[in-house]
């Protein structure tokens, strides 16, 4: 093999290599939970205020794909820390892929919102309202109910 063919070789092998890690690569999506006047799920600018405000401790958050026809598929579950926040990890996502972030915490109604992956420099923000007699909801989805219920053997 000759210089040249190497070279064209070597530069094959770097690109394949950097598209097939990219098709395994993982998105680390950062957000926090707050308590507000109605419960939604939505994507802010890292700078929110109320990203740096309080948040809610202990809350827990779903993240399922959004199929069709079929059942959503779980991909995470977490409990946010102290501060409100949660990391939740994604493999192979895109920001293409359209999900379903489900929350809910003791005393404050579910928040359910469908969100596409959000790049580095926005946050997930999940509002929940405070719950009274009233406004008081159930998770939607079975497999949430079932994890927050502590019987999905996670």
């Amino acid at each position: 093999m000759n210089g040249m063919t190497r070279a064209i070789v070597a530069g094959c092998v770097a690109v394949m290599g950097g598209i097939l890690g990219g098709c395994s690569s993982t998105n680390s999506l950062e957000g926090k939970v707050v308590a507000g006047n109605a419960s939604i799920v939505t994507v802010v600018d890292s700078t929110d205020e109320r990203v740096s405000g309080p948040g809610i401790a202990g809350a827990k958050v779903v993240l399922r794909s959004r199929s069709t026809g079929l059942s959503d598929q779980i991909l995470g579950t977490v409990t946010t820390n102290e501060r409100g926040e949660f990391t939740l990890k994604v493999a192979g996502g895109t920001i293409s892929q359209q999900l379903v972030v489900e929350a809910t915490a003791p005393d404050h109604t579910v928040a359910n919102g469908a969100i596409y992956i959000w790049p580095t420099n926005k946050r997930g923000l999940v509002v929940l309202r405070s719950m009274t007699a009233s406004n008081a909801t159930k998770p939607t989805n079975p497999a949430t109910a079932a994890y927050i219920n502590g019987e999905s053997g996670e």
